[in-house]
Parts: C-alpha cells; structure tokens; sequence
C-alpha cells in the first residue's frame, strides 16, 4: 500500500477524500491529514508518505510553495494538486514541478479514482525499476570492492573510470577493511547453507544491513564481499570498531566460527588491498581471545610483513607514473632502512619483484630485457652482497627506468595525448569507455598513457572526460528536449542517480535546478 497525506485547510474536504474513496481498492492509504502547508511538513517529517495531495489555496504557505519544497527536501514523493482554480499559469507552474495531476474542485471521485490508478501503476514501475538498478548497483558494488582487495586495478585513475561507468558511490575519507575469517568456511557451507557460497554472502549480508541501520549508516556505501575464507567489509576509519563489535555480535546467531581483523586506513582506496593484508596479518599475529584484531604497528613481524612490501612497490610505482623522479631517492632511503637487519635474500628479492612489476607496468620490455635483471645484478653485487650493494643496484635499475620514460616522453607524448583527447570527445557517449580502452586501442601501456596525460594536460583523464560528459549534459539541459535519465544516458552514465550527484559536484545544483534557473 502507498501512504497518502492530504493537504487541505478545508475540514469537509480532508474528510470527504479520506473516506469518500475506497483507497485500499486502488492500493493506496491515507496515512494522515494536515490543514496547512506549514503542518504537512512537520508529519513528513516523522511519518513515511508516497504521495501528498495539496490544495493550492491555502491560509500561510500555499500549496505550490508547498510543493516547491517537498520537491527539494523529499524528492521520491509524488505531488497531486486540488484547486478550484482553472488557471492556466498554476497549471504551467505545477507541470514545472513535476506534479503528477491537477484535479478541479468540486472534486468527482472518478476523477480521483482514475488519477490515483494511474499515479499506481507509475509507481510500481518506479518501483520495479529501483529493484532492478538496485541488483545492478549491488553486483557492481561487490565487484568493485573484489577488485579492490585483489589489487586488479592499476591505479587511482582505472578505478575512478569504473566508478563513473558503474555509477558506485563509495565513502570518502580514510577507509579500512574489516577482515572476518570464517572457520572451515568449505564445510561449514556444504552443512549449513546446502554447499552455497552465495547464500552465506547473503546471510552475512543481511547482518551488515542490520548493523548498518542500527549506526545509522548509508547502506548505498556499504562494501561487503566473501574473499577466499574472509568475509571482507568496507569501513571509514571512525566507526571501523564499532562496526567490528556490532558485526560480532550479529553474526553470533548464525552458528559461524570465526576471527576479525581490522587493518590500517588509507584515504586512496586503490591501496585498500594493503589494509587487506594488514587485516589477515592481524589474525595471523594474535591467538589470544580478543574480540577482535587491530593492525599497528607492533603487529609486524621482525621481517617486513608482506602488506607493507607490497604497499612500498605499488608506492614506487606510483612516484614513477607522476613523474616525481625526484622523490624517489628519499622513498628508497626509507624503504632499505625498513629492511634493515633483514634476510639479505629477501631484500634482494623484493628489488627484483619492484623492477618486474614497474618494467610491466609501463611496459619497458621493449627497451631492455627484464629477463636478464637477475644476471645484470647478481654480476654487480657478487663481490659485495650486502645491503648498501643491493640498495645501489636498485638504484641504477630506477635510473635506467627514468631514462626510458624520459625517452618515451621525448618521442611520442603529446601525440599520444592528442589522439587520446579526440577519441574521448569523440566518443564521450560510449558509457563503456575508458583509458584503459584508449591505451589498447593506440598500442600503449595503460601506465605510460596514464602517466603523460596528467603531465601534459595538468590533470587526469578520469577529470578531464567527466568534464566533457558534464559540459554534454548541460547543453542537452538546456536543449530541453530530453528528460534528465535520458541525458544521463546519452552522456555515457548507466545510472541516472550518480550522473546527478556528478551534476551536483560539477555545477552546484541538480539537473533538474539547472533546467528551471536557466
């Protein structure tokens, strides 16, 4: 049933619509009444409304300001005016708002009858559709945080060009992962959930909303996904304990044995695999009987952990791609003074591993034979294998890197910028796009295009195409020929919802604000 409040300073009015109506017949319910403007917005308020049908004559606030803010502060609700005035400009000014009907006094209650049918089945398609874009943005939000724990994007860049083309909106700020690890996780499925890992997820899932309504958070940016043995959870670093503490407490109805560990936060969640790592490393470490496991510092091991390798070669690789060659003397000071005192083969390994990873990255293949790096390196520090060696010889391979992306630069960047920028005006409207597309499509690495766009343009691709797609939009705005989804899709967005809140962040108002000011 949808929940009606009726609007109307009238008593005999507000009485007769309530009950002259078999509103069950139709799927409605009045939810409650109010004899002013000013009193419809204290119920809408405190009680839940589909629909408000409004007299536009009112004592005080009348029905159209009324609307004008219903529009702003509760935009899912459906707007209905009653008047007793046939005037053309209330009726040009009601269709600007997006009323659903203008209804003339004296009221007939079939009019009523077959307005309000109509307004249902306008509804339960609303509805339908919600239904069907929510799967899509909850498919679209577990694999992108899949991809995020398993390091699958290259950089800040590619995840932002699939935030855009999936329409995800994540939290801002410093964010970590809550790791909980599930005990027998194979066999526990197979008794409990009829070998369905999907109906575990699902389960688990259904605790997070719980939590998630109980601390009052927005389930549109709430990030779960099963990751090996591990239930993986998605928290800004304020409520990442309290989180932790509620889900163990939720999940102790589903008869699952299992550990948490919470890892360090980043405010760049392309490193949120890192704070992965540092969650497992957390459960790893403690076998005391703690509610849960924090990452610190006091956690790792004599010998680096694994997660903070890893977050110091993707850090190289990071100072590589932004052209800050001259930060990167002071990075590799840091990260040999880390390894001091550990296994010399480790520290030598981790340099091969950062070289592989970085000649990938960019694709240097062409320039030198990686495969040799090992020999190369070996022959130099043979007589001296020690950790001063090892930390020279990687210096000389991050030299030899910089002089092949110096040479790259030189040869072919800006054309490879211009062609970029053309295919993207080109094809802005392709909702498919991305660099990583553009740098297939021209025969380059991802990491090189990546890396001299910004240099050469002064800002990101993800940015610069945004731009583009938003400067589209409000030309199409203006045009008035299409409804605000439609824009949304022939500007390249698969969801109308996250092209406004680009539109917002872009121009300062909503789609629909522009429209009406300009």
């Amino acid at each position: 049933m949808y929940r009606i409040l009726i609007v109307d300073d009238e008593y005999l009015i507000r009485n007769g619509l309530r009950y002259a109506i078999s509103w069950r017949d139709i799927g409605f319910k009045v939810a409650s009444e109010a004899a002013s403007a000013e009193e419809a917005l204290y119920k809408l308020e405190n009680i839940h409304v589909d629909v408000v049908i409004a007299d536009i004559k009112m004592p005080g606030m009348n029905g159209l300001d009324l609307i004008s803010i219903i529009r702003k502060r509760f935009p899912h609700i459906k707007t209905v005016i009653i008047s007793g005035f046939d005037d053309f400009s209330y009726s040009v000014t009601a269709m600007k708002m997006e009323v659903h009907d203008y209804i003339l006094k004296p009221i007939n209650k079939n009019t009523v009858i077959s307005t309000f049918t109509a307004l249902k089945q306008k509804l339960d398609d609303e509805h339908q559709r919600q239904g069907i874009q929510q799967a899509r943005e909850n498919a679209a939000n577990k694999l992108f945080f899949q991809r995020l724990l398993n390091n699958d994007f290259l950089n800040k860049e590619e995840y932002l060009e699939f935030v855009d083309r999936h329409g995800i909106t994540y939290p801002l700020g410093e964010c970590c992962v809550i790791a909980i690890r599930i005990k027998q996780l194979a066999l526990m499925v197979k008794e409990q959930f009829n070998g369905s890992r999907n109906r575990l997820e699902e389960a688990l899932d259904d605790n997070l909303k719980k939590v998630n309504r109980k601390l009052g958070l927005e389930q549109s940016k709430s990030f779960s996904v099963i990751n090996g043995d591990n239930y993986s959870v998605l928290a800004t670093e304020d409520i990442a304990e309290e989180l932790s503490l509620q889900l163990k407490e939720a999940m102790s109805g589903l008869a699952i044995s299992f550990d948490i560990g919470i890892g360090q936060p980043t405010d760049d969640l392309n490193y949120i695999s890192v704070s992965f790592l540092q969650a497992i490393e957390a459960i790893n470490e403690n076998a005391s009987d703690k509610p849960l496991y924090k990452f610190t510092s006091d956690t790792a091991k004599k010998e680096m952990d694994v997660s903070r390798k890893f977050y110091l070669s993707k850090l190289v690789i990071q100072k590589i791609e932004e052209g800050k060659y001259e930060e990167l003397d002071s990075l590799v000071a840091t990260i040999f003074e880390e390894f001091e005192g550990s296994d010399l083969n480790i520290v030598f390994n981790w340099c091969v591993n950062s070289i592989y990873s970085i000649f990938d990255y960019f694709s240097l293949n062409s320039f030198s034979n990686k495969k040799n790096f090992n020999d190369f390196d070996i022959t130099v520090i043979s007589s001296d294998f020690s950790i001063n060696a090892i930390k020279d010889a990687y210096k000389q391979k991050l030299n030899k890197v910089k002089e092949m992306m110096n040479s790259l630069h030189a040869s072919s960047a800006e054309l490879v910028v211009k062609k970029a920028c053309e295919i993207a005006n080109a094809e802005y409207m392709d909702a498919e796009l991305s660099l990583q597309g553009i740098a297939s499509r021209l025969d380059i690495s991802y990491g090189y295009l990546s890396s001299v766009f910004k240099q050469i343009t002064g800002e990101n691709f993800s940015v610069y195409f945004t731009n583009i797609r938003m400067n589209h939009a409000r030309r199409l705005i203006l045009e008035g020929e299409y409804k605000i989804y439609e824009i949304a899709d022939r500007v390249g967005y698969t969801s109308a919802r996250y092209f406004t809140d680009q539109f917002r962040k872009q121009f300062g108002v909503s789609p629909s604000d522009y429209r009406a000011r300009f």
